[in-house]
């Protein structure tokens, strides 16, 4: 309806004078060809480069090739500042841990407790 002029189309308009068909034929025509580019820039686009430009190649530094189940009951050193989320050294690696609730200033030793997906709890070690 919003392809069609309203002020020409007197109040008791019938539905079979066309107008409506074709609206109704470019709004889907445009579907299609909207989809039809995605397919194509989809298939293309990657193998350019300018979509190589656009896409990441290199592995982003992640917790540790054996995964964060390794780290579990391990001791460290908090980077920065936990209040409650920040970074912490483990085993040699720089993590984003989140403190179970406390502060925990920079330099204090934390211990792993719980690895809930990539998320790393940790507390003061206790001495």
């Amino acid at each position: 309806m919003s392809m069609v002029d309203v002020r020409r189309i007197p109040i008791g308009v019938s539905w079979s004078l066309g107008w409506l068909p074709r609206a109704v034929t470019c709004t889907f025509g445009s579907l299609l060809a909207a989809g039809a580019a995605l397919v194509v820039l989809s298939r293309f686009l990657p193998r350019s480069r300018f979509g190589r430009a656009l896409i990441l190649e290199d592995a982003v530094a992640g917790v540790a090739p054996a995964g964060p189940r390794s780290l579990l009951a391990r001791v460290g050193v908090a980077d920065t500042a936990l209040r409650p989320t920040g970074k912490a050294s483990i085993d040699g690696r720089r993590v984003d841990v989140v403190s179970d609730g406390d502060f925990i200033d920079q330099g204090t030793a934390v211990e792993v407790v719980e690895i809930d997906g990539t998320r790393i709890v940790v507390r003061k070690k206790q001495p």
